[in-house]
């Protein structure tokens, strides 16, 4: 450790876990003379030895006995449990509340003795070796980790993912759910975020148009009803696995992080469609999301699916959030006669097939007009002269010469058209705090 040959926390590690009776128990273990499973290291070629499996032990140990290790980025640091005391301990209790310095010489001699199994694996006699894949095998709870899940994904994939992840969870986990059970250790609500994340990070890799028809995801029938499911987890991981080694991955699949923020944001606004005090919003959300996905039955009996809000984020997606704000009651209704219509449906209805019509016409209905239009010197100094060399939006007096900008008189974003009739030429400045506004 002191000559900087262990990396203890790879990308793929875990933060350290802040848990003082385990790591006390561990001590207790070591001056019992109770052999410990092996510590995993894995030697590159540049002769950097990675702790594939083992950093808790590690960290305990080196925080009991206050030692310094060298972190990611080269840093001499101390475990975050440093110089702890020993607490809850079952068979040597007279040790409880003591800390390394506070043992007796015969002790402290037998926890710095104490042999560590390590078994090392080496890059150029296993050229095809997956470390990860081995982390995720010996890491494993009581009960095995299921693969391609969050939990699993939790335990390497690059931390600041993972938080972002974790945290936006945590700020919409009153209303948006998949399970509401705080106690659930699955990390069920955090999954189906990711795979938000995921289909929004496929759109845009893949320049998709049509998310009711999309390669990534399966939108098929069963019975009377209709199933939306990722038609390959694994991708999810493999997409992890590369923003964890690639930063342009990362920087894209944060922006996707960003994206499921603005589709949340936009299903807020659709959901609340009357006056309701701050501290009452989250239950009224929580309410209202219930009512959308099953408008045929009582909240109270409501049972939230994965493909109810991947099918939410195929409707609301690439809807522009000025046209929400404009037509959200609208909006609602008919995401609630859609919700309606795959449910109370005929034998002889293909359920697919209302889905695909219905989103096609709602998203006709609430598109927008890309800008396309571009004016000539010629035509903006027409426009001038027909406004009488004034700026349609604050009224003064605007000359050629002037900093201006061609403007949509009705905006794009609230279903203005891309046509002549539509643009006006107005000051820079006034263009800019107009944004997405209608002005008389």
């Amino acid at each position: 450790m002191n000559r900087d040959k262990f990396l203890i926390r790879p990308p793929y590690q875990r933060e350290e876990v802040i848990n003082k009776v385990k790591s006390s128990a561990l001590i207790e273990s070591i001056v019992l003379g109770i052999k410990l499973p092996p510590i995993f290291i894995y030697k590159t070629d540049s002769g950097l030895n990675e702790v594939v499996d083992g950093q808790q032990r590690i960290l305990s140990i080196l925080g009991f006995i206050d030692k310094q290790f060298t972190d990611e980025n080269g840093n001499r640091v101390k475990s975050e449990k440093n110089n702890f005391k020993l607490e809850k301990l079952t068979i040597l209790s007279d040790m409880n509340g003591k800390k390394y310095t506070e043992l007796d010489s015969k002790t402290k001699d037998k926890i710095l003795d104490f042999n560590l199994a390590v078994v090392f694996i080496e890059e150029k006699l296993n050229p095809n070796f997956n470390k990860i894949d081995l982390f995720i095998r010996l890491n494993n709870k009581p009960y095995p980790i299921k693969d391609n899940s969050f939990e699993m994904w939790n335990s390497y994939v690059d931390k600041q993912v993972i938080s972002s992840i974790k945290e936006n969870v945590k700020t919409h986990s009153s209303w948006f759910y998949l399970k509401i059970s705080e106690s659930d250790t699955r990390m069920e609500n955090e999954e189906l975020y990711t795979a938000l994340v995921y289909l929004d990070y496929k759109k845009a890799d893949e320049d998709v148009k049509d998310l009711t028809a999309v390669p990534f995801l399966s939108i098929y029938q069963k019975e009377k009803n209709i199933n939306l499911r990722i038609k390959a987890k694994p991708d999810i991981t493999r997409i992890l696995n590369s923003v964890t080694t690639e930063e342009t991955d990362k920087i894209k699949f944060n922006a996707s992080i960003k994206n499921v923020e603005s589709f949340i944001r936009k299903l807020k606004i659709v959901l609340l469609d009357q006056d309701i005090l701050d501290d009452k919003k989250d239950d009224y959300f929580k309410t209202e999301l219930n009512k959308l996905f099953s408008p045929h039955r009582q909240v109270q009996g409501t049972k939230r699916t994965t493909q109810s809000f991947y099918s939410l984020w195929i409707i609301l997606h690439d809807i522009n959030l000025e046209m929400v704000k404009k037509y959200r009651q609208d909006m609602k209704k008919e995401i609630s006669d859609i919700y309606l219509g795959m449910r109370n449906t005929e034998d002889t209805t293909d359920i697919v097939m209302f889905f695909r019509d219905n989103v096609a016409q709602f998203k006709e209905k609430y598109q927008t007009e890309s800008r396309r239009l571009k004016l000539t010197e010629d035509q903006k100094i027409s426009l001038i002269t027909e406004q009488g060399n004034t700026c349609p939006i604050c009224k003064n007096v605007l000359f050629i010469g002037d900093e201006i900008e061609v403007d949509h008189c009705n905006p794009l974003a609230l279903g203005g058209i891309d046509s002549f009739s539509n643009l006006q030429v107005v000051h820079k400045n006034c263009n800019r705090k107009k944004k997405a506004k209608l002005i008389d």
